[in-house]
């Protein structure tokens, strides 16, 4: 979890080295060729068999997304990023089924990364603001295709203005495993009303999902 959640340093890293590489490439044409992540999302294992084999759908993965969509909403020449799969029997899908029994009978239900997705489609503007924070930090440990990450901040925001520029919305990731932040929180150029409304996407802790589960299908072991 430690290295999934420094991940997106690593994502940030290399769409800012692909952007360079086009540039170099291609001057003339740079500025006309966008970026497109055609699919994304956290993935642990492919050994069915595996302990991890369906965590791609705990908080931590909620955590692992929001910060994903943050980097891709801050890259530049980053024009889309699809997510990896929508819905889905087995361990990917953002939507998956609370009743396993084969044949399918799919009782769907939303995973914990489909709630961090829905934050920024129904809680965030469509014009980006200029957003920094200070934070303690951490390094992780090369896990897997994962590289060491060292400076990780527990501490992120992105924020953006809506509704002709009255509205201001700020997305905060937490990434400690089981703690809670204290954060001020600071504006520039904005007045903000002397109330706001908050949403909270948490959990009991870093592994806790909404109980949907792989679909049990003969011969294969989950």
């Amino acid at each position: 979890y430690r290295a999934m959640l420094a991940a997106p340093v690593l994502i940030a890293r290399n769409l800012e080295t692909l952007a360079r590489e086009i540039d170099a490439h291609a001057p003339a044409r740079s500025p006309k060729i966008p970026v497109a992540v055609t699919e994304w999302g956290p993935f642990f294992q492919a050994d069915t068999k595996g302990r991890f084999i369906d965590h791609n759908k705990t908080l931590g993965s909620a955590v692992f997304a929001a910060s994903a969509l943050k980097t891709f909403l801050e890259s530049p020449r980053t024009e889309l990023a699809n997510i990896h799969t929508l819905n889905d029997y087995a361990m990917l899908g953002w939507i998956g089924p609370r009743n396993p029994v084969f044949p399918p009978k799919p009782e769907w239900a939303p995973t914990a990364r489909y709630h961090a997705l829905q934050l920024y489609t129904q809680h965030f503007g469509d014009r980006l603001v200029r957003s920094s924070t200070e934070a303690p930090t951490f390094d992780s440990k090369a896990v897997g295709m994962v590289d060491a990450v060292a400076g990780v901040p527990y501490v992120e925001a992105v924020g953006s203005l809506g509704s002709g520029g009255r509205t201001l919305h700020v997305i905060i990731i937490n990434k400690h495993f089981d703690q809670p932040v204290d954060a001020r929180i600071s504006l520039r150029s904005f007045t903000p009303a002397r109330e706001a409304t908050a949403w909270s996407l948490t959990g009991s802790g870093i592994d806790a999902h909404t109980g949907t589960l792989p679909l049990q299908i003969p011969g294969a072991t989950w």
